[in-house]
């Protein structure tokens, strides 16, 4: 008799899972804290009651988004089945048209006019410029992915990545993602290739410390940028580039 799996991934109940989901998306993004993360959300790790009501604005924000594009977001649970937790979780969007008009990425409720939400609108600024040279027409964005501490190194991240890339392919689907440097190794499981790193360049006069330290933190930390092509099938020095025409070439 075999036995029932320690994990399940499954598409997120919206109106059962959201609360659950929402909290352990905001611990992980601040387990570690890093720049990215604080340009994104604010107040994000002050454990303040403005953390609290930025987290309450996100989820709100993010519930609105998953029900009003029904099928074209898409949020998967991976589930402990020893303990009915959420280990881990995704987003990804079914592009069917891109460059789509209006497409912006900003943080959520920075402050307007505010140094945060400067160096917030260039950062995503300089990483959604990355997705318009790359992909055109219908494609998978892989929008975010997460793991709690406590379920990390425990496979849960490649079997997320392995539902939403059997959706692709079912879909006969490119797929494009941002990764760090820790989700860049697991992605290159599922037929993602790296097509580049990040070096985001930021000025301002008179910049503050917390502008110093959170570059700094942004410019140690480049961002990968991947691809995969239909059914996750690539050949080096064979396959070729859609937004190139030609292979890619060695430069060593």
């Amino acid at each position: 008799m075999s036995s029932q799996p320690r994990f399940v991934t499954s598409e997120v109940d919206l109106d059962r899972d959201w609360d659950e989901l929402m909290r352990a998306f905001w611990t992980s993004w601040k387990t570690p804290l890093q720049a990215s993360g604080e340009l994104t959300f604010p107040h994000l790790g002050t454990n303040t009651p403005e953390e609290e009501a930025a987290f309450n604005s996100m989820k709100k924000m993010l519930l609105n988004e998953a029900k009003n594009n029904p099928g074209s977001v898409r949020w998967l649970k991976c589930t402990d089945t020893k303990s009915a937790r959420i280990a881990g979780a995704a987003c990804f969007k079914h592009e069917k048209e891109w460059p789509r008009p209006g497409a912006n990425f900003t943080g959520c409720g920075f402050d307007p006019g505010s140094e945060l939400q400067e160096l917030s609108d260039s950062f995503y600024r300089q990483l959604l410029g990355w997705r318009l040279r790359i992909m055109k027409g219908e494609h998978i964005y892989g929008q975010s992915i997460f793991v709690l501490p406590d379920y990390r190194n425990a496979g849960v991240a490649n079997q997320i990545l392995e539902y939403c890339a059997d959706v692709a392919d079912k879909l006969g689907l490119e797929c494009f993602v941002e990764g760090t440097v820790f989700s860049t190794p697991v992605l290159m499981l599922q037929g993602f290739i790296v097509i580049g790193w990040t070096n985001m360049i930021f000025t301002r006069r008179n910049p503050s410390r917390d502008w110093e330290r959170l570059v700094h933190d942004i410019q140690s930390h480049p961002i990968g940028i991947l691809w995969r092509p239909k059914m996750g099938k690539y050949v080096e020095g064979e396959t070729v580039l859609p937004w190139t025409g030609k292979v890619r070439e060695a430069k060593l």
